[in-house]
């Protein structure tokens, strides 16, 4: 690769990364606690379909915009059963403590949807936090929030009430009727 293509590809990664922290920024800080808020679920998807309308560069990937995505409550149970198993065990794992995988989760929390994708952090004290982590650190966390399989979606945390240290869960799921 010469040197102009690796100078274009990071002045485009500098400029569409600007400005998702510039609509993360003009928008509503959403907290652990205002997540767990069905009032805040309109402001939550603003933002990650804010993020979604737009390519993203995820590593070294370019990735095009995506579809918008639709609130799920059963996404939210599957997600806020492993924000909780994550905080009180104080770790962060796509196994819960008994093993079961985000297919099992999803299904046991009566999600009928196929297509499934979890992105896991924690540490960050807002939602606005969480999603740069996932976009600027993460290529394969970037990706499933931009992953254009993906209809609906929904975002849970939880603290752990000893370290006061927030876990956050988004899962993403496909449902052919969204």
């Amino acid at each position: 690769m010469n040197i102009n293509k690796i100078l274009v590809i990071l002045i485009v990664n500098f400029y569409i990364i600007n400005i998702a922290q510039a609509d993360i920024k003009k928008a509503k800080t959403i907290t652990c606690d205002l997540v767990k808020n069905p009032n805040y679920r309109e402001e939550i998807l603003k933002q990650i379909n804010s993020i979604r309308s737009r390519p993203q560069v995820c590593g070294n990937m370019q990735l095009s915009a995506a579809n918008h995505l639709k609130w799920s409550n059963t996404l939210y149970k599957s997600a806020q059963v492993q924000a909780k198993d994550n905080a009180e065990q104080k770790r962060i794992n796509h196994l819960d403590r008994i093993g079961n995988n985000l297919r099992a989760r999803m299904q046991q929390a009566g999600y009928t949807g196929s297509a499934g994708g979890e992105n896991l952090a924690s540490g960050q004290g807002s939602m606005d936090e969480a999603l740069m982590d996932w976009l600027k650190l993460s290529p394969s966390h970037c990706s499933t929030l931009m992953d254009e399989r993906y209809t609906e979606y929904a975002i849970s945390c939880v603290t752990n009430s000893q370290t006061k240290r927030n876990y956050w869960v988004q899962h993403f799921g496909r449902n052919m009727q969204s």
